[in-house]
């Protein structure tokens, strides 16, 4: 099987045992027969075609949030915590030893294509309870029952976790899972292993790099369920690998830093956080995948108002987030008919839906941006009293209504945003004491100029 057409399969808990038998089959290329000999389904894993591509490992508990399954200890004392933990509720713990602790997860592959230079990357996120930890990992090749190991160990503190990193050449058309290793110099405190990720690629240096962010949003409803659609963002070393999506309630206007390498998962806590509370805020994590531009939310949603985030994802594990500067991609969406919010601080937003019935109102000390490439679908009722910085399109349609409701301000003043108005769509202008807004000689449908206050000339 081509490097080009890598499929990857997913085994039952039941077939984990019979893991030996796998690697000699995927070591031939036989998925078939491996289909055919177990009665499993066979899916396609990725595409595979730019030259920065990498295959992620299948998420086999890589965040220990199903105790120790999956994972095997060689050497030294392993068990699962929960008092110490980067992400979720558990992590790998290594009772004191001064002596090299080995585990590793067999069931986690990573599997190298069949052409090219490529090179295995494993990360984990480490953490002792003193100053004597110590960490490495190592990348065991499954089909040839050889192991690469880093030359030396790697010192962790108690005050935060650790990123550690190995890259090492790696032998094509083979099968490549996990190895972490454990040591504590004075035989007293304990070290915790957290969020392991491997996979390949063709670069010889392990991506720690955030990904871009997603851009040029849309966002529409049908019944209850949401679709939001985007352009993926870049990355330059071991490339997009899917999309991070996050979802609350009413219009939230916080960024929300994620963890990378952290398996967030949208079905089950046992694979992984379904939830981030950040700033009082909780956050459903509702997809988790390899989809780059689009997500259709299946929930049954009640009526209001929603926000969703957006995080690239690239194949080292590493999310787009705020930590690093750049914001995800942020979109309010509005079910149902009878709902009103309001933005009364500084935010930046990328997609906007506002059905018949529902109001978004930027408040006095609100300051909307909305992002270039970003597409806002009006059906409802905007109003500006606060300032708005339009970049994207805004788009009014038959049952839309913008409403200018403040004064326009001196000189330039603040214009009325740009906007395609639709047959049917209304632009009311009110609150006009002493300066008139600029651009408002656009193409409106019906337009009404109601301020009673109103001391400035038209001209």
């Amino acid at each position: 099987m081509s490097g080009q057409n890598r499929m990857r399969l997913q085994l039952t808990p039941t077939l984990k045992a019979k893991t030996q038998v796998r690697q000699r089959l995927l070591a031939g290329g036989s998925m078939l027969a491996v289909a055919l000999l177990f009665g499993i389904g066979v899916f396609m894993y990725g595409n595979f075609g730019n030259s920065h591509e990498a295959f992620a490992s299948t998420s086999n508990n890589m965040g220990f949030e199903n105790g120790t399954s999956d994972w095997t200890s060689s050497a030294g004392s392993w068990s699962s915590d929960n008092t110490t933990c980067r992400s979720g509720t558990s992590s790998l713990k290594n009772a004191a030893t001064t002596t090299a602790a080995r585990n590793y997860n067999n069931n986690a592959n990573a599997n190298t294509p069949a052409s090219g230079t490529n090179y295995i990357t494993v990360i984990a996120w480490a953490k002792g309870n003193n100053a004597n930890g110590r960490v490495k990992l190592g990348a065991y090749n499954a089909s040839t029952s050889t192991e690469s190991t880093q030359a030396s160990y790697t010192t962790i503190n108690s005050s935060s976790w650790t990123q550690v990193t190995y890259t090492v050449a790696a032998t094509n058309s083979k099968i490549y899972y996990p190895v972490v290793y454990g040591m504590e110099s004075s035989g007293t405190g304990n070290i915790y292993i957290d969020d392991v990720t491997i996979f390949t690629s063709t670069s010889s240096t392990s991506d720690v790099t955030d990904p871009g962010a997603p851009t040029t949003f849309s966002a529409s409803v049908s019944g209850s369920s949401p679709t939001l659609n985007w352009t993926a963002g870049t990355d330059a070393a071991s490339g997009i690998n899917g999309a991070l999506v996050l979802r609350a309630s009413g219009i939230t206007t916080t960024d929300v830093p994620v963890n990378n390498q952290t398996t967030y998962s949208a079905s089950s806590s046992q694979v992984g956080p379904t939830s981030i509370t950040s700033g009082g805020t909780t956050w459903s994590v509702v997809y988790n995948g390899t989809n780059t531009n689009t997500f259709s939310d299946a929930s049954t949603l009640s009526t209001g108002a929603y926000t969703y985030l957006v995080y690239m994802k690239d194949k080292a594990g590493n999310f787009t987030t705020s930590s690093t500067g750049v914001s995800s991609g942020r979109t309010h969406v509005f079910i149902g008919g009878s709902t009103t919010s309001t933005i009364s601080t500084t935010v930046s937003i990328d997609g906007l839906y506002i059905p018949s019935g529902n109001t978004l109102q930027i408040t006095s000390a609100g300051s909307l941006t909305i992002r270039t490439g970003s597409s806002l679908t009006i059906n409802g009722i905007f109003e500006q009293i606060g300032q708005v910085t339009n970049s994207g399109t805004i788009i009014i349609g038959s049952t839309g209504t913008y409403k200018y409701n403040r004064n326009g301000g001196a000189g330039a003043g603040v214009p009325l945003p740009t906007c395609t108005w639709q047959t049917g769509s209304t632009c009311i202008i009110s609150g006009i004491t002493a300066n008139v807004p600029s651009n408002i000689g656009q193409s409106f449908s019906n337009f009404t100029w109601n301020c009673a206050s109103q001391t400035a000339s038209l001209h």
